[in-house]
């Protein structure tokens, strides 16, 4: 909700900053594609076509209050002549017969740019937003499917950490408190196994404590991580 008004208030610093560092001949102008950019990837497409008609609505604004020496605070017309005298004798409509269409050209250029970038970046930021989308969706259905198993299931990186673990797997083992296999009862007897663990899988039985459990590792080749199942297979 407040990202669009900030990107507004960003777009009018911009043509403040303009007016009074070279107005038409600045080549900062460009600078009004980074909030246009901005509210095409972070909100939406029609964010930033809408960031890009407010942009080149301060741009004609700011052609207009220069061209009529509207504002109070001002310095001479066009201001800096960064470019040197020969082209700004040649832009400025009071020097010039075709400054006119030299600033009306420079406005449409500059919105068909603001609107291209829109659009442009707008639709990549549709892309990565339901490819991020489909991403959660997709860990939510694992997560709930690893929970229906009444195995417990922990994936553990190569050097033993825990990385994720299912609802069995935290009933049956303290694993809120451990981050690593070395945190948890050594009667388990996974930390040995999994040490000298080289892969593609193992199984083995333990018992920890009252309870006799069945074992398997099995190691993915890509990243060198694990997964540990085990079963209650004490009845």
């Amino acid at each position: 909700q407040w990202m669009l008004p900030l990107l507004c208030m960003d777009a009018l610093c911009l043509t403040a900053y303009l007016h009074y560092c070279g107005d038409v001949e600045s080549p900062m102008r460009l600078s009004y594609v980074l909030p246009v950019i901005a509210a095409s990837l972070l909100v939406s497409i029609r964010a930033g076509l809408l960031i890009a008609g407010w942009a080149t609505a301060l741009y004609s604004a700011l052609l207009v209050v220069t061209w009529t020496d509207a504002l109070p605070l001002r310095i001479p017309h066009h201001h800096l002549a960064v470019f040197g005298t020969t082209f700004h004798d040649t832009i400025d409509p009071f020097l010039s017969e075709t400054g006119g269409s030299y600033l009306a050209v420079q406005t449409l250029r500059l919105g068909a740019i603001l609107f291209g970038f829109a659009a442009a970046v707008g639709i990549l930021g549709a892309r990565i937003r339901t490819g991020e989308r489909d991403l959660k969706v997709q860990h939510h259905r694992q997560e709930l499917m690893l929970n229906l198993l009444r195995d417990g299931i922990v994936l553990l990186s190569r050097e033993g950490t825990i990385l994720l673990s299912n609802s069995a797997a935290r009933a049956f083992l303290p694993l809120g408190e451990a981050k690593c296999l070395s945190d948890l009862r050594p009667d388990l007897e996974v930390q040995e196994r999994f040490a000298r663990f080289e892969g593609p899988w193992e199984e083995f039985e333990a018992q920890g404590g009252e309870r006799i459990l069945h074992h398997r590792l099995v190691r993915d080749w890509r990243d060198g991580s694990a997964v540990w199942v085990f079963r209650d297979i004490t009845e």
